[in-house]
């Protein structure tokens, strides 16, 4: 008999924009549970939302064209928040070349695609009639989401209508048009109170996202929830929930609505007849940010209404009620229909238990063991329904007690109760410091993790680096890959990425993964070499972009899990970060060795000009000066002035030859850093220049200056260089020099000043560029080299040089010296 042959697996896309916010996160790990329970593959391209207000974001849609529609089975489109900032038609231009494939859109109608959608209206109904019904308010302020999301756009109409019916007039200055994000809710909060100065006694957002920021703004201005405000959000985002006070708001089943939408799908693929809409409900639930703080618990009657019930035969009641009992119970949780079955076996477990203790004539634990169990067993699985078990235990001791009517059993069963509801509100506490303690873990690990990275310039021990965190921080699987070229910018059309990358890091659950060379450049649409992605285990992907501002630098894989979505966009960013660091590095170290290469291409040439064309030249004036010699009485004026300036060209010629010889050196000839005396060296330039300071009648004059670290040797033609140009520059009258030292915390600052001509401010870019000239060399002879040697000297030194001046007011020349070895000021220090 032959082997039996292994069946491909689904492949299923999704296109979400983040998958760390909190409309998000449920919806993504909803879609991770369904792939896990259907066995199939998962790649999750994360993005932002399409034609964001905010450019950087759009730097994040380039993953969307990385889709390579061959690869999957399906499309999942998170279509109501991809497209919060556009229409229609930007979501169908971007799913154009995959509409050969089974898409399903989640949250938006797009033309005759499967979708899911959640009616908003009756939701957002149910929270405005309440504040006006059940509070008394009548001056509601209402802050909009996008005008171009339908949804956003059916909560407001639905505002509008609850007014119209409770006979309340509209008034735009309690509209504020927002942005579904946080700082757009607390610039509606400063518009309404600072700007537009109006009552108001609520506010309603068409988001939970954007009640964050009017929680901020409330709590700067002193404002009291909800003695001053009420307030309402729309989501049921966790966060919500946890806030002082806890938020009241509209849920949308996003859980539900995802497992729906991917159960679509699977029967899509499969080439099953499907609807082409799902709608499902969303319900208000009120908090105590609206002024319930009453606990909301739903009226569910657990006992068959059908059955006439016996006053205190409980174990009967509940031996003849039990699935009834069981069944009513998981309403109040709500549960995916792959966990009613766990549920209703841990429900029958806790009634067995309940009926044990009743039946126990000493102190009952069988029930409290029993809970305990399933709590510990929510919490390991990371289940975020504890509030609606706690609910539900409520509902049945509630109903229990209400059956009971002699003393004896009516303690007995309180007892229990009690224990129970006193263990469940221990483990939600316990829950939340196990929470708390793991973030502040993570964070500890991350901010470690980001210290290591941003000291890593070299690109493979940065991998390597990377390599090593991944298992601190709980990561599977990571993939680091980048592009071979350029993306093109982002035009009508979307973006245009490199046909080929280059897999530069790979780890799994097994460790890193060795490449070949040959075996890590792959074709950028497959999203990893072969070998990779045609692993036989079940993958679930989480790809984002790698980019540094405006440049796109690859892509980072992430394996999926439903604990870590925070990470993956801290991560992302830091890695983007610190790869285009090394980059930078990288490229930094091939100029300075293409420098070094040129510095010594040019120290060559200086030597051999030094050598084999001042030869010529000696020999070309020695001969003209011969000439003038032996036949000067014979030749006219003009002849001896041909000669004359025959000498001196070639005198300037050898001048600039060793003035380039000597520019070249500066780095490569220079001594070695000591410490000297400054002033000494500065003693060390009057005593070389001593004939023409006397010729010219020059006043030098200095004050003290320091000790310094440098080559001295460089630091007296430095001095030598600048005082000689301040004699020069000053023709018409005797020089008058300064010489100046200032310390600072950071360097010596040293300024030179003289009375001569000055520079003219058009000059003063050029100024210490290679043979650049002010003057005529008939009007100030020199070789336009000098101050360039003065810079490179300066520079050498770790500090920088320039000059101020106004025509005829003299100039002044100022260069500083780092105070610390070694240290290098920059312009702003």
């Amino acid at each position: 008999m032959g082997k039996k042959r292994k069946t491909k697996k689904i492949t299923i896309g999704l296109l979400i924009n983040q998958v760390d916010g909190g409309y998000q996160v449920p919806i993504f790990r909803s879609i991770l549970k369904a792939c896990e329970k259907r066995d199939c593959n998962l790649i999750s391209y994360v993005g932002y939302a399409i034609d964001s207000e905010l450019r950087v974001e759009l730097f994040h849609n380039t993953i969307y064209y990385l889709i390579n529609i061959d690869q999957l089975d399906g499309l999942l489109l998170l279509s109501g928040a991809l497209a919060n900032y556009t229409g229609i038609p930007a979501i169908l231009n971007l799913i154009k070349p995959f509409r050969h494939k089974p898409i399903v859109s989640i949250g938006r109608e797009l033309e005759d695609l499967p979708c899911v959608l959640v009616e908003n209206k009756n939701g957002m109904k149910e929270a405005v009639n309440h504040l006006i019904n059940i509070h008394g308010c009548r001056k509601i302020a209402f802050i909009r989401g996008p005008v171009e999301n339908e949804c956003a756009e059916d909560r407001f109409e639905a505002y509008k209508e609850c007014l119209a019916e409770n006979g309340i007039p509209f008034d735009p200055d309690r509209v504020f048009l927002g942005t579904f994000r946080p700082e757009s809710g607390y610039a509606a909060l400063k518009a309404f109170y600072d700007e537009r100065k109006i009552k108001f006694d609520a506010i309603v957002s068409a988001n939970d996202d954007m009640l964050q920021g009017v929680l901020q703004g409330m709590e700067e201005r002193g404002k009291r929830i909800p003695n001053d405000c009420a307030i309402i959000g729309f989501d049921d985002i966790i966060e919500m929930r946890y806030k002082t006070p806890p938020v009241s708001t509209v849920l949308q089943p996003l859980e539900e609505q995802a497992q729906a939408a991917t159960e679509l799908l699977f029967d899509c693929i499969r080439g099953r007849k499907v609807k082409r809409k799902i709608i499902l409900q969303s319900r208000f639930i009120s908090r105590q940010s609206c002024g319930c703080f009453k606990p909301v618990i739903e009226d569910h009657e657990i006992f068959d209404p059908g059955i006439k019930l016996k006053s205190g035969d409980i174990q009967t009641v509940i031996m003849n009620q039990k699935a009834h009992i069981i069944r009513r119970l998981i309403d109040i949780l709500k549960p995916f229909d792959e966990r009613k079955t766990v549920y209703a076996e841990w429900f029958s477990r806790i009634l067995d238990a309940l009926i044990k203790d009743m039946n126990d004539t000493g102190s009952p634990e069988y029930m409290v063991r029993i809970v305990n169990e399933i709590f510990i067993r929510l919490i390991v699985e990371k289940h975020n329904n504890l509030e609606l078990w706690q609910q539900a235990m409520y509902v049945l001791s509630s109903h229990i007690l209400g059956l009971i009517k002699t003393n004896k059993q009516l303690k007995k069963a309180t007892d229990i109760f009690m224990r129970v509801q006193i263990l469940i509100g221990e483990m939600r506490e316990r829950c939340s410091w196990y929470n708390r303690n793991v973030f502040v873990t993570n964070i500890w690990t991350l901010r470690d993790t980001i210290q290591s990275l941003i000291i890593s310039f070299d690109l493979k021990k940065l991998m390597k680096e990377i390599l090593n965190r991944m298992p601190l921080l709980n990561i599977r699987s990571c993939y680091i890959s980048l592009y071979q070229g350029n993306v093109k910018p982002f035009t009508g059309n979307g973006w245009v990425v490199p046909a080929q990358s280059r897999l530069v890091m790979a780890y799994n659950r097994n460790g890193p993964i060795k490449l070949k060379s040959s075996e890590s450049y792959f074709r950028t649409l497959n999203l990893l070499p072969k070998g990779i992605m045609d692993s036989e285990e079940r993958l679930s992907l989480v790809v984002k972009p790698l980019f540094f501002w405006e440049e796109q630098i690859g892509f980072i894989i992430f394996e999926a899990t439903s604990t870590e979505e925070m990470m993956y966009e801290i991560l992302r960013d830091q890695i983007s970060t610190t790869i285009k660091g090394a980059i930078m590095f990288d490229e930094q170290k091939k100029v300075k060795k293409k420098l070094e290469s040129s510095n010594k291409e040019l120290e060559v040439f200086a030597y051999k000009a030094s050598h084999d064309l001042q030869e010529p030249l000696r020999m070309v004036s020695s001969f003209v000066q011969l000439l003038a010699k032996r036949y000067g009485d014979r030749l006219d004026k003009d002849a001896n002035d041909f000669i004359s300036f025959a000498v001196e060209g070639a005198n300037r010629m050898r001048a600039m030859i060793n003035a380039l010889l000597e520019y070249s050196r500066v780095d490569t000839k220079g001594a070695p850093f000591i410490q000297f005396d400054s002033e000494d060296a500065l003693r060390h330039v009057l005593s070389n220049l001593l004939i023409i300071i006397q010729e010219r009648g020059a006043e030098i004059t200095h004050e003290s200056l320091p000790v310094i670290f440098g080559d001295k040797i460089q630091f007296i033609m430095l001095l030598q260089n600048l005082i000689l140009n301040a004699i020069k520059f000053c023709p018409d009258k005797n020089p008058e020099i300064k010489i100046k030292c200032k310390k600072t915390r950071l360097y010596y600052h040293f300024s030179i000043s003289d009375n001569g001509i000055g520079i003219s401010g058009d000059f003063m870019n050029k100024l210490f560029m290679i043979f650049q000239r002010y003057h005529t060399n008939e009007k100030f002879p020199g070789t336009g080299i000098g101050l360039a040697i003065c810079k490179r000297i300066v520079n050498r030194h770790g500090g920088r040089i320039w000059a101020d001046s106004r025509n005829n007011s003299g100039a002044t020349f100022h260069f500083t010296i780092p105070v610390e070895e070694g240290k290098v000021i920059s312009a702003g220090e």
